[in-house]
This record gives structure tokens, C-alpha cells and sequence, in this order.
């Protein structure tokens, strides 16, 4: 797709964790203590709860902003099963989802280096994103938390750097003329009506 100048504007990761590897209100409440090193700067959190049967309806813990080209979203999956499909929760076969979501020129530099070892880039990703600590990371004789140190494995840590997109000439153009130009005109009103010269 690259070598014909395709472009990708979204690429998602998901792994789905069968044996409940690890929790996501646990992984939650380490970001609320500052038990995490991130390059994210925001985290957001949801839950729920279905009060006439007296039941979570799961956690959701999200990294990174809405609108930032890098978000990952961590979520009990088993939760939304039993809610969706009406199953219990030990039926259900996955019991958490981790997605690594992609956006814009962040989704086009990762698509230079998909291999064929997907596992492997996606544990990569999230190392290079995150890591989960049984205390503040910069306290002295801080460790990577048990739990995370197996889930995560030996993988190595990578990170997606986002590469100088040049703007077309018709791009430049439309900014000016549906961006600048209102502004310009505002501008003259203004300065028309008021006798100024801003």
C-alpha cells in the first residue's frame, strides 16, 4: 500500500487477554497513585453500574487523550459480554481487551514498521508507551509490578515518531482561503467601521 503512496489514517492493535492476566481496576487505581511511568499526559477512566441487577458493568481505562494521535484503552471485556449477549461472567472468553488505537500521520509512520510478528510490535508499542510500577517509579528501589513484569514479558520497547507530512500546494490554498481569509475580511469590517487599522 505504501509503495503506491496509500495512506493510512487509523491503525488499531487489540489483544485480548483470556485468563484475566491482569486488572483493569488495578491498573487503574496505579494511575491514580502514580505507580506508572507514561508518555501519556492524560488518563481518563469510566465504570459502571446496572443497579436493578446489582452489577458492574466493567472499567474502561483509557491513555491519552480523545483528539491525541495515540490512545490506548484498556477495558474489562468479560463485563460488556455478560451486558451485550446476556451471558455470565465466567462464560465469557475474553476477559479483558487491550487496544492500541492510531490516528493520522502517528497511524502512517507505524504502518513503516508492521512486520509479520504483530505480538511482538504490540508488546513493543505498549513498552515503549507505559509501564506499571509497585510504587512511584522514581522512589528508590521502585520495581516493575509482578503482574505487569509477566504480562508484558521480555519484549523490547519501541516508540513512533511522527514523520514531517509535506502540505500539498491545494491544501495551503484551502487553509488560506476558508481559514485566513474570513479572518481578513472580519478584520477590514472592522477596521472600516471603526476608522482603525488593526
Amino acid at each position: 500500500v505504501l509503495d503506491y503512496q496509500g495512506n493510512f489514517t487509523r491503525i488499531d492493535f487489540t489483544l485480548d487477554d483470556f485468563v484475566g492476566s491482569l486488572s483493569i481496576p488495578e491498573l487503574k487505581h496505579k494511575v491514580i497513585l502514580g505507580h506508572v511511568w507514561t508518555t501519556f499526559q492524560v488518563s481518563e477512566s469510566h465504570g459502571g453500574t446496572d443497579i436493578i441487577n446489582n452489577e458492574s458493568n466493567g472499567e474502561t481505562l483509557y491513555l491519552g487523550s480523545k483528539k491525541s494521535q495515540c490512545r490506548f484503552c484498556f477495558y474489562q471485556k468479560d463485563h460488556e459480554q455478560r451486558k451485550r449477549r446476556g451471558i455470565p461472567l465466567e462464560e465469557a472468553k475474553v476477559k479483558n481487551r487491550f487496544e492500541l488505537r492510531y490516528r493520522k500521520e502517528k497511524a502512517q509512520s507505524l504502518a513503516k514498521i508492521i512486520s509479520h510478528d504483530l505480538t511482538k510490535l504490540f508488546f513493543e508499542l505498549l513498552n515503549g508507551a507505559i509501564c506499571f510500577y509497585d510504587r512511584d517509579p522514581n522512589d528508590l528501589g521502585a520495581k516493575v509490578d509482578a503482574k505487569w513484569a509477566a504480562f508484558i514479558s521480555n519484549y523490547g520497547a519501541i516508540t513512533i515518531s511522527l514523520d514531517t507530512i509535506p502540505q500539498s500546494f491545494e491544501k495551503t490554498m484551502s487553509w488560506l482561503i476558508h481559514g485566513v481569509s474570513p479572518s481578513l475580511v472580519f478584520i477590514a469590517q472592522v477596521d472600516q467601521t471603526f476608522h482603525s487599522s488593526l
